[in-house]
């Protein structure tokens, strides 16, 4: 589903449920404030029931039936807007991966091939649609699937949730640009976290190759942070 060179039939869909909710929601607020037609989040919002009904993650993660959602008045905005709110915080994107892996963990012993080829492709949808690179799964999956042949039970999957879970990472970047040390103003540099410098923080020298330690004339260091 994820290697670059896969037939677009076994290609995961490019959406599925917590983000047809999240596009209904921005069709209804794009109705409210600019005039689009309610038709356009209409259309949105049958997709949405197609795959929200008999979708057993999205059953795995309601505290209420789902027909309870979806009896809204489809000519009450407001109504709509506040019940699909509700839904997408109970089926964010989040814990939609959370619950694709506890029921993996459960059809995978029991060989339901159909059911975790569902999940798989659910997983897979929303770890791309929550920023995930495609490249970054699919050696992840290799390397820890079929790397160093570890994997004794279905238990084994939890590292590999873990790998490929969404986090977020904050770096220090350290440039070399030419350019005045004073060419923008220090308050648009503050509001990017950017830093015009002309000698590497003590911190990151280790990580730096010698032909990247010295200046040319007009040369200086931009610091990126976070």
């Amino acid at each position: 589903m994820t290697l670059e060179y896969t037939l677009d039939s076994f290609r995961a869909p490019t959406t599925n449920a917590p983000y047809l909710v999240k596009e209904f929601l921005l069709a209804l607020s794009a109705h409210k404030q600019i005039g689009l037609p309610l038709s356009s989040a209409l259309h949105i919002l049958d997709e949405a029931e197609q795959r929200l009904h008999g979708n057993p993650i999205v059953k795995g993660l309601l505290s209420i039936r789902l027909s309870n959602y979806l009896k809204v008045n489809r000519e009450n905005v407001d109504e709509m807007e506040r019940c699909f709110q509700v839904l997408g915080r109970e089926i964010n994107p989040g814990s939609y991966v959370i619950e694709c892996f506890r029921q993996l963990k459960l059809a995978i012993p029991s060989n339901r091939k159909s059911d975790i080829e569902f999940l798989s492709r659910e997983l897979v949808t929303t770890l791309l649609n929550m920023g995930v690179s495609s490249f970054f799964v699919n050696k992840a999956a290799v390397n820890y699937l079929f790397g160093n042949g570890s994997i004794k039970s279905a238990d084994d999957l939890d590292g590999f949730l873990k790998i490929i879970f969404p986090h977020l990472h904050s770096f220090k970047v350290l440039v070399k640009i030419k350019s005045p040390i004073k060419v923008v103003s220090k308050e648009v540099l503050d509001i990017f976290k950017i830093s015009l410098i002309k000698r590497i923080p003590k911190k990151m020298l280790a990580s730096c190759p010698d032909s990247f330690k010295t200046l040319e004339k007009g040369q200086a260091y931009v610091l990126a942070r976070k």
